[in-house]
């Protein structure tokens, strides 16, 4: 493509202070290294993941090195704050795609452009994990065996496919609190979309406000993670099922799909049915059964 701009630029153009001009001027030998560093750091990210490091470690070195591609890739004068988003610091559309293509071809890593604009954080760049809401009390011990019923499932499933070099950046959010005792799929429904609102709130250039009553209820939203689109719900049943199933399972809970009015909860359930109005077997309430091992 034609441009009629000098290649490369002098060294005081005001191009270079520009990150979709980065290709108009020639690397330094210092720069030079500085890239080749950078190669040295991929390697040991993997190094890293397939080791026996505490995962926390491997997780703070991976965040630092994605850190120092953006502090150069965008130009800025110091590192970004790992914990806010990076549309805070002004990234393009040109600048995530040259991001999105470098995981893919450094980390073998695939996110969408939305996934990566609309990150809460750099750090949530590097991590993935569920949801979890505890909405039974009656047994602590139950409570902690489902936890590791499900941390040891992903493991497990990471393994089959190959895919262990992923575990470190896995991290379930657990929402254990008293207050979510016996709470219906509604209720965590509403809770969960704030929860979800006020993650991205900071992150998205233009939130829309209050997602979940918006005309479009599609399953999910394609431009955000699954971690922000399902949750895992643990109630009396599924605790008790730890005993009294071969193979334990929760309610995998839909953001969107499912979601009532206030007035229009107070319907009747189907007899012999755990939720909706019909004995249809494929009627939509909005969550379903997963295995938990």
């Amino acid at each position: 493509m034609v441009t009629g701009l000098q290649v490369p630029q002098p060294a005081d153009s005001p191009l270079l202070r520009d990150a979709r001009f980065a290709a108009l001027y020639l690397q330094e030998r210092g720069q030079q290294t500085q890239t080749l560093s950078d190669s040295k750091d991929v390697q040991a990210i993997f190094v890293l993941l397939r080791s026996k490091v505490e995962p926390a470690a491997a997780l703070e070195f991976t965040v630092d090195v994605l850190n120092r591609y953006l502090k150069t890739s965008l130009r800025l004068p110091e590192a970004l704050d790992a914990a806010r988003p990076l549309s805070t610091y002004g990234i393009d559309s040109l600048a995530v795609v040259e991001f999105r293509n470098w995981l893919r071809n450094e980390l073998d890593v695939e996110l969408s452009m939305l996934e990566i604009i609309n990150a809460p954080s750099l750090v949530s760049i590097c991590q993935t994990g569920f949801a979890v809401y505890r909405c039974s009390y009656k047994d602590d011990s139950q409570w902690q065996r489902m936890l590791s019923l499900i941390e040891t499932q992903v493991r497990e499933s990471l393994r089959c496919e190959q895919w262990l070099d992923l575990l470190p950046c896995h991290r379930l959010t657990i929402l254990d609190d008293v207050k979510f005792n016996g709470a219906t799929s509604h209720e965590i429904r509403d809770h969960f979309q704030a929860w979800v609102d006020g993650e991205l709130a900071t992150a998205l250039k233009n939130p829309v406000k209050n997602p979940s009553q918006q005309s479009d209820k599609s399953l999910f939203t394609p431009s955000l993670a699954s971690r922000y689109n399902f949750r895992l719900f643990v109630d009396d049943i599924r605790l008790e099922s730890m005993d009294k199933m071969t193979f334990p399972v929760v309610k995998n809970l839909s953001r969107l799909y499912g979601s009532r009015e206030a007035g229009d909860r107070n319907y009747k359930v189907q007899p012999e049915y755990e939720d909706g109005e019909t004995d249809e077997g494929d009627e939509q309430v909005g969550w379903m059964y997963n295995g938990s091992a």
